[in-house]
C-alpha cells in the first residue's frame, strides 16, 4: 500500500511538471522580451529564438517523422545566420503581424521569419 501511495505522489508530480512545461509563449510575450533591455529578457529571447530555429532544423531532417513539417533550409545549415540576425528578423515577423501576436506562439514567428527572411521554402 505504501509503494502504490509513493508510485502515485510521484505520478501527480510529474503531471505537474508536464503541465508547466506545455505552456507556450505567445508573440506579444516574445516581443516584450525580445524588445526588453534586461539581460535576463535578452538571454530568454535568444534562448527561445535558437530553440526554435533547432527545431525546425531537427523536424526537416528528422528521419523519424513520416512527414516533413518544414522544408529544409540551407541558409541556416551553412552557419551564417547569427543569433543576432534571427532576433531581428523575429521581431520584423512580430511587427508585421500585430493583429494575430496574441493568437500564435511565439514559435510560428520564428518559422515564419525563416521563410520570409532567409528563404526558406
Amino acid at each position: 500500500m505504501r509503494i502504490a501511495a509513493i508510485i502515485m505522489a510521484t505520478a501527480v508530480f510529474l503531471i505537474d511538471i508536464g503541465r508547466a512545461a506545455a505552456q507556450f509563449v505567445d508573440g506579444n510575450q516574445l516581443m516584450e522580451r525580445c524588445r526588453s533591455s534586461s539581460s535576463a529578457d535578452s538571454g530568454y529571447c535568444a534562448g527561445y529564438i535558437a530553440g526554435s530555429v533547432d527545431r525546425y532544423i531537427m523536424d526537416s531532417e528528422s528521419p523519424f517523422l513520416p512527414y516533413k513539417p518544414h522544408p529544409p533550409c540551407p541558409n541556416l545549415e551553412k552557419g551564417g545566420v547569427t543569433v543576432g540576425q534571427l532576433r531581428d528578423a523575429v521581431l520584423g515577423e512580430l511587427n508585421a503581424h500585430l493583429s494575430a501576436r496574441h493568437k500564435w506562439a511565439g514559435s510560428d514567428f520564428v518559422t515564419e521569419a525563416l521563410h520570409d527572411f532567409f528563404h526558406c521554402q
